[in-house]
């Protein structure tokens, strides 16, 4: 007689748990969360993936949470993003896009608390569009109330020259 310590289901069900041990679950920010503050020229026509296709297009949000990501779309494989996290704007993080739907990591190892990032495009239109499909924060994480807009608004007519193309 042969003695069983676990059934089947019992042994399946251990498997599994130690299999999702290591596994984190994470939190996806859609693109049209009302948290989330857009400034510059976007097009909205899909909301479920806004395409950014100007220079310095932003993307805000203040967070809770640990960790960021962003999945982006890129038509060409030719664009690229900063990502300012906490008012640093001396250190971005920089994103260079790869043609098609990518999930970028932004930061893995924040300490727990509030946060906010902007997330700016620094190539021209003609690198193509980028689809925002989803943010994506640590488990148990989520969006807080969006930062105030700035006070003042500054209008600058001009060609590419004023608006800084190729000063990087």
């Amino acid at each position: 007689m042969r003695l069983r310590l676990f059934s089947p289901c019992i042994a399946a069900t251990v498997v599994a748990l130690l299999f999702a041990h290591g596994a984190r679950a994470e939190v996806t920010v859609l693109p049209d969360n009302p948290q989330l503050h857009y400034t510059g020229r976007i097009d909205f026509s899909v909301p479920a993936a806004p395409q950014i296709s100007w220079p310095d297009t932003s993307i805000a949000a203040n967070f809770t949470g640990t960790s960021l990501a962003v999945v982006l779309d890129d038509q060409l494989g030719r664009n690229s993003f900063n990502v300012f996290l906490d008012g640093d704007l001396d250190h971005p993080v920089v994103l260079h896009c790869a043609k098609g739907e990518k999930t970028y990591p932004v930061v893995a190892k924040l300490n727990p608390g509030k946060h906010r990032f902007l997330f700016t495009k620094r190539t021209e239109g003609e690198d193509g569009a980028t689809a925002l499909k989803a943010i994506l924060l640590s488990e148990s994480a989520n969006l807080l109330s969006p930062p105030p807009r700035p006070p003042h608004k500054l209008e600058i007519y001009g060609d590419s020259i004023t608006s800084g193309m190729g000063n990087e």
